[in-house]
């Protein structure tokens, strides 16, 4: 599942979509590849990009300050 996982991923961030609808994005995934995860949607976020997350605990993988918890 891990496998399968990371590889979609890759697909959503080279095909630079502007909204990125992610649906639980760790589940499946080892630490390291959580953080690269992180780090990708950071730089998404930064770039202009947005990012729409449904997560259960996943809470590193959002800057608290620009998230709107509901």
């Amino acid at each position: 599942a891990g496998q399968k996982r990371r590889a979609c991923l890759a697909r959503l961030i080279v095909t630079r979509r502007p909204l990125w609808l992610l649906d639980e994005p760790t589940a499946g995934l080892d630490v390291a590849s959580a953080a690269l995860l992180a780090r990708a949607m950071a730089d998404h976020r930064a770039a202009g990009g947005m990012v729409v997350a449904a997560v259960h605990g996943d809470i590193g993988l959002v800057d608290a300050q620009r998230v709107r918890l509901s």
